[in-house]
């Protein structure tokens, strides 16, 4: 998972992972911790891959959310910058 959402940060970060079976469905937990954020997704499928792919998905989507809260697009300075 890290070679997926590793490519928002340079820095690194922890992730922790949980899978469970909760029938007929399969579970993934998944919890990354960088720059000082903590940031939490689950999913849940048919399939332990499906399920795992769904999580990834989730938690590159808010690792992109706190990236871009992180960056003004419009000058490329950081937000914290600006203040």
């Amino acid at each position: 998972m890290n070679l997926e959402v590793g490519r928002h940060f340079e820095h690194p970060f922890d992730s922790k992972i949980q899978l469970s079976i909760d029938k007929p469905n399969h579970c993934a937990e998944g919890t990354i911790i960088a720059n000082g954020r903590t940031l939490h997704a689950e999913a849940s499928a048919p399939t332990m891959y499906a399920a795992i792919d769904m999580l990834v998905d989730k938690l590159d989507r808010s690792l992109q959310k706190v990236k871009d809260r992180l960056v003004d697009h419009g000058r490329g300075d950081s937000v914290r910058q600006q203040a």
